[in-house]
């Protein structure tokens, strides 16, 4: 992978990241005007939905390396194959 393909999706990333960050707010202040006597009922309607902690779960994507890249394309072209062929 080449320097500025490298590039392109460090700033992809980073780009993401923001847009992850800036809604992870956006849920943040959702979450602050909800009513006290519904905070309780939200909690357990969000506990059934693994997604609703997804991006505390993810690494960031902008410090990935030349050989990070390369191994995760590998891997995900592994995978591609493998449904292919499955």
């Amino acid at each position: 992978m080449t320097d500025p393909e490298v590039a392109y999706w460090r700033t992809l990333a980073e780009e993401r990241g923001r847009a992850l960050d800036a809604l992870q707010a956006r849920i943040s202040r959702a979450y602050a005007l909800l009513p006290d006597e519904h905070v309780v009922a939200f909690a357990v309607a969000l506990s059934g939905a693994g997604w609703a902690a997804e991006p505390e779960r993810m690494h960031p994507l902008s410090t990935l390396q030349v050989t990070d890249v390369d191994s995760v394309l590998r891997d995900l072209w592994a995978r591609v194959e493998a449904d292919r062929n499955g």
